[in-house]
């Protein structure tokens, strides 16, 4: 046996590790769901191994299955369960309930099933908390995925599609919960948080290094880009191992045998992740990049080092472990947070005692989602929030918050002469800006605001009355929004109120 082979088998060897399993004591480990399917549908991936597609009909009692025209690249595309009626409308996902990390994706294949050549737009939800605005495409090739690593908080997961238009009906075609367990998996990813996939590329490889990616090799069902660039060299190792190798992320041996390379020592990688599409505001990301050199058994003198920088600022440097030794396997630089306003500019240069030039095996961008606050109420930019529960006294039997005042206001009734006091919002909210408006007499809780420059969603958590009986759950919830140009912009913004999960009202303020 030579060396070459001798290596491979120890390669071969490093990923015999279990998958995970599809069944745990309290909930799935692995959940794949046919939606729209009325049977279940059976798909091989290359490594043979048998996936079985569930029906969606135990977990979810609205919607309408329809079968649309044959996909022979994708099966599970083939159906999709549509909800014509009612605004959200829920999966409920038993899953293992032990803190566990979940990667979920969700599946969208519109192939004109209705014959209306307009593919919808809606929302995605999880657990109350806003997980993606879906826009569904007309193209026949591919279908549009949303993922999101996340960590289960009880024992099952509620995913809900969101109606947004009237004339837009909500659709789904797959999801996949697989479960993670090793603490190894994106370990700077904090409790109160999720994940959501902007995008995960493995550079250097082309089309023919996506098909050698199975199960074995990828534990997780994690799709990965290949993508060649012809402003560098594309690196492929001269032999690709199958499975995975062990160690943080586990990574398919497929995408760290192929890479970009810069095509001078002297020269930098440059990459640009456009957030602006997916957001309107400053978005916190997490980086992930992978390096190993694909040079198979270089001389033992050739070493490769380079420093990372995101817009500018160096934020790490990492030595990259050449292919052909055994000694350290992969370099993995995970960078959290990363605070990123419209796009971001990744530059990987070599250091100065580095002999090869810069490599980029892949890359994973993700964006940060705060969901500790999932089903509490999210009141947005600017509003005087006014609460009265109608028939009883317990708790706060009438709550009024001026929002974005550093004092409590007092007002007078016009009728009767009785004053109320209106608390300020600092007790219930912890995030946003308060701003003082120009003084206006008519409307003095109008006055201040409190804006919310930062998040996608920041809440209000209101301490109101709770009863066993319905009948004393009863409440009038007013939102006021007085937008005065405080900002000196003269655009009054539009946004969406929710409450407990839920759309409340589109918004959009006025300048009068």
């Amino acid at each position: 046996m030579d060396h070459r082979r001798l290596l491979l088998a120890l390669l071969y060897l490093s990923t015999l590790h279990f998958l995970p399993s599809s069944c745990y004591t309290n909930g799935y480990g692995i959940l794949q769901i046919d939606c729209g399917s009325s049977n279940k549908t059976t798909t091989k991936d290359r490594d043979g191994i048998t996936e079985i597609w569930r029906t969606d009909e135990e977990f979810i009692k609205s919607g309408k299955n329809v079968l649309i025209a044959p996909n022979q690249n994708f099966n599970v595309m083939n159906t999709l369960r549509s909800f014509p009626d009612g605004n959200k409308n829920c999966y409920k996902l038993p899953l293992n309930s032990d803190g566990s990390k979940y990667l979920l994706q969700a599946g969208f294949f519109y192939g004109n099933y209705d014959g209306q050549s307009r593919p919808p737009s809606f929302k995605l939800e999880i657990d109350g908390n806003l997980w993606a605005n879906v826009t569904t495409s007309m193209s026949q090739e591919d279908p549009v995925y949303h993922e999101l690593i996340y960590r289960l908080k009880k024992d099952q997961a509620t995913v809900c599609l969101v109606r947004t238009s009237n004339d837009e009906v909500p659709f789904i075609s797959s999801i996949e919960a697989v479960i993670m367990g090793d603490s190894g998996m994106y370990r700077l990813m904090e409790n109160k948080t999720a994940l959501y996939l902007h995008s995960r590329i493995n550079y250097g490889a082309n089309k023919s290094v996506e098909k050698l990616i199975g199960r074995f090799e990828e534990h997780y069902e994690r799709i990965w880009e290949s993508k060649e660039m012809s402003e560098y060299l594309n690196a492929t190792a001269e032999v690709i191992p199958s499975g995975s190798l062990l160690g943080e992320n586990n990574p398919p041996w497929p995408v760290m045998a192929t890479a970009i390379r810069a095509k001078k020592i002297s020269d930098s990688i440059y990459l640009s992740v456009n957030f602006s599409a997916q957001k309107t505001e400053a978005v916190v990301a997490y980086f992930v990049l992978y390096f190993m050199d694909p040079t198979f058994f270089p001389p033992p003198n050739l070493t490769n080092k380079v420093d990372i920088y995101i817009d500018s600022q160096k934020l790490n440097t990492t030595d990259i472990p050449l292919f052909g030794r055994m000694d350290n396997a992969y370099s993995v630089v995970s960078l959290y947070p990363v605070r990123v306003f419209g796009s971001a500019n990744v530059t990987i240069s070599s250091t100065g005692n580095s002999t090869l030039a810069p490599v980029l095996n892949a890359m994973e961008v993700f964006s940060v989602m705060d969901v500790s606050k999932g089903g509490h109420m999210m009141l947005g930019f600017s509003l005087a929030f006014y609460v009265v529960l109608l028939r009883i006294s317990i708790s706060y039997s009438t709550l009024l918050i001026d929002s974005g005042s550093s004092n409590e206001t007092i007002t007078e009734d016009g009728d009767d002469g009785k004053t109320e006091t209106w608390h300020t919002d600092e007790e219930f909210i912890k995030s946003g800006k308060n701003v003082l408006h120009t003084s206006n007499q008519n409307f003095i809780v109008m006055n201040t605001l409190r804006s919310s420059p930062d998040g996608n969603k920041n809440c209000y958590e209101l301490p109101l009355n709770f009863s066993n009986d319905d009948y004393y759950n009863k409440y009038i919830i007013r939102a006021g929004f007085f937008y005065g140009n405080d900002d000196g912009l003269s655009r009054p913004p539009s946004f969406k109120l929710e409450i407990d999960g839920n759309l409340w009202a589109n918004q959009m303020l006025r300048l009068q």
